[in-house]
């Protein structure tokens, strides 16, 4: 099996309810990275807080919704002027990314919560470094980017316990936390 598939059975296997300890021990020899192993057995919810964040994870996934529909108008109305094609396609690939988002936190993908801080803070520092004539709309912008930034960090934290900053997180033994 090749390290992806050996990763997606990981996945899996977790998912079915198998224990992560046991699954790590399992496909830790078969796989390139354990580290990498460690991070998707860690980004899968337990079933417990899946369902106890359920209701704040779908508030994000509409915000991540509402967020790819704004773009796609912001993005349509600024290019449209160059021509209806080229506004439609850059409208396109503008939301692909926060659909994209969106999908893997609605499938509680613990990986994706920190791409979304990266992404926020990205987001955050292109309003902020814009020359804007309004700063009701630069308020608004931030607020929205804020709002998605903390409830994800929230959830990240409170569901994905064992998910640090660059992957699965090790105790004091050097052993990873699962």
């Amino acid at each position: 099996m090749s390290n992806r598939e050996i990763l997606n059975q990981a996945r899996t296997e977790v998912l079915a309810g198998r224990d992560r300890q046991a699954v790590f021990a399992a496909y830790r020899a078969q796989v390139k990275k354990p580290q990498q192993l460690a991070t998707v057995i860690a980004s899968v919810a337990a079933p417990d807080r899946r369902r106890h964040w359920q209701i704040p994870n779908w508030i994000l996934v509409v915000l991540l919704g509402i967020g790819a529909a704004s773009k796609a108008v912001v993005l349509f109305q600024s290019l449209s002027g160059g021509g209806l094609a080229l506004g439609l396609m850059i409208a396109g690939l503008g939301i692909l990314v926060p659909l994209a988002c969106a999908v893997e936190v609605a499938r509680f993908n613990g990986a994706i919560y920190g791409l979304l801080a990266f992404l926020c803070a990205l987001n955050l520092w292109l309003v902020l470094s814009e020359e804007r004539g309004n700063d009701v709309a630069t308020a608004v912008d931030v607020g929205f980017i804020v709002v998605v930034l903390v409830l994800s960090q929230i959830i990240k934290a409170r569901v994905f316990p064992s998910l640090g900053l660059t992957g699965a997180r090790r105790d004091a033994a050097g052993q990873f936390m699962l």
